[in-house]
């Protein structure tokens, strides 16, 4: 966010990291993917402007975070790793 970053966690095995620019007034709406095995193998950012961003492999059982309040976005994510890939993740909304 911003000039606040962490060190890259996960595995790089089938690419490169991604970085997306949002457009003013554009902020995330939705949080989905898949978990399998005790880990998060794939993470998908949706905008409110339907702009998108995938990072991982689709394989294990989906999960899907949103707001539960109209006109809310995403402020941060919060999670956790082993130093290998990340073991969980949670989305904070405001």
């Amino acid at each position: 966010y911003g000039s606040n970053w962490t060190e890259l966690v996960g595995v790089n095995y089938y690419g490169n990291e991604k970085e997306m620019t949002l457009f003013n007034n554009e902020h995330f709406v939705q949080i989905s993917g898949k978990h399998y095995a005790g880990y998060i193998s794939e993470v998908m950012f949706v905008t409110n402007e339907g702009r998108s961003i995938k990072v991982g492999q689709p394989y294990g059982i989906s999960f899907n975070f949103y707001p539960t309040h109209d006109g809310s976005e995403l402020r941060f994510i919060s999670g956790r790793q082993n130093g290998f890939a990340l073991t969980s993740i949670g989305a904070h909304w405001a």
